[in-house]
């Protein structure tokens, strides 16, 4: 079965068609994540518009939707939401602070077949998570939420962003999920605002406690493999996103719209849209700098990133040279030079 899988996977990719699609469906939030990238201008899809949105998806090939914001679940509406796009034949993700989630909606995601369910914690202290979500109580209620859920049989996950305020904990969020018993997602990345602000910079780790960050990764990982292709994420070729605002993007991290979907198919964005066909067809030669760098075959080179970090999409992310960098020593140390 996994081999089909994997040879059906292989084929959509070669099709470029929109198979992976992160989802705002809102940009309320009930906290204040001080490292937050989204812009909360309050916009969020009204029903209607939710439902046309999905049988867009449906028509341009899209299986798996991560339903993210904002906050998914400050909608009153969420669970009428939840049902449009599970009846549209979409495997669900979503993405939360957990701290809205209430019996009722426990029911909901028991009843659409959920693929995974994310949940952030940035600390095992009320006082650690509370400094970063900014409300008062938000720890109590995550953690509570994480239980119901991983009680309820539903595919929970803990995320959490490792930032200066938090970098003290990090390890300790790693064992409570193992007493918890539920996966654990550690990202030390904090990247630029969507509106270009660089303010929640200041929350990113320093070099060194990144680079502990990540060699915790790489001790935990299949081991690291150099490779002599560039790596080139799915952006624009199977995965995407759309905003609150119906704007079609190549990658929620990557906020350049190429087209809107209340007002366009997204099967025809995709197929025609420039940026889209210049990623696809993106080689080794178009990153510049990065094409002679003797670390290229170990990056993973992420338009995004580049872009909301250093202004170009084909060029060097800050973020990405230091992975690279700092997988290189790592190699070095284990002997595989």
């Amino acid at each position: 079965m996994a081999d089909i899988w994997t040879n059906v996977e292989q084929d959509i990719k070669a099709l470029c068609l929109p198979f992976d699609m992160t989802w705002e469906l809102t940009r309320r939030c009930n906290l204040a994540c001080c490292h937050c990238y989204n812009v909360k201008d309050g916009a969020e899809p009204s029903l209607e518009e939710i439902a046309g949105i999905a049988e867009r998806l449906r028509r341009a090939g899209t299986l798996f939707v991560t339903l993210t914001g904002g906050e998914v679940f400050v909608r009153p509406d969420i669970v009428a939401v939840l049902r449009i796009v599970r009846e549209a034949g979409f495997a669900i993700r979503i993405v939360t602070n957990g701290t809205l989630v209430e019996e009722e909606h426990i029911a909901c995601l028991k009843s659409i077949s959920l693929q995974e369910i994310g949940v952030s914690l940035y600390g095992v202290t009320a006082a650690v998570h509370e400094r970063i979500t900014g409300v008062p109580g938000s720890f109590e209620a995550t953690c509570r939420t994480v239980q119901r859920l991983r009680e309820a049989g539903l595919p929970v996950h803990i995320q959490s962003t490792v930032l200066k305020e938090n970098f003290g904990e990090y390890r300790q969020i790693m064992r409570l999920a193992e007493r918890w018993k539920v996966p654990c997602l550690i990202d030390p990345i904090v990247s630029p605002r969507d509106d270009g602000s660089r303010d929640v910079l200041v929350h990113r780790l320093e070099a060194s406690q990144a680079r502990r960050v990540y060699e915790d990764y790489f001790d935990q990982a299949p081991s690291p493999e150099k490779s002599q292709e560039r790596f080139l994420c799915e952006a624009g070729r199977a995965m995407g996103a759309i905003t609150a605002h119906g704007d079609i993007l190549p990658c929620i991290q990557l906020p350049v719209a190429v087209g809107n979907i209340f007002h366009q198919e997204l099967v025809d964005v995709w197929r025609d849209a420039p940026l889209l066909k210049k990623l696809r067809l993106a080689d080794r030669g178009d990153f510049g700098a990065c094409a002679t760098c003797s670390r290229f075959a170990l990056c993973h080179v992420c338009p995004g990133l580049a872009f909301l970090e250093d202004g170009h999409i084909f060029g060097p992310s800050s973020t990405a040279c230091f992975t690279a960098r700092t997988l290189e020593d790592y190699l070095a140390a284990k002997g595989d030079k």
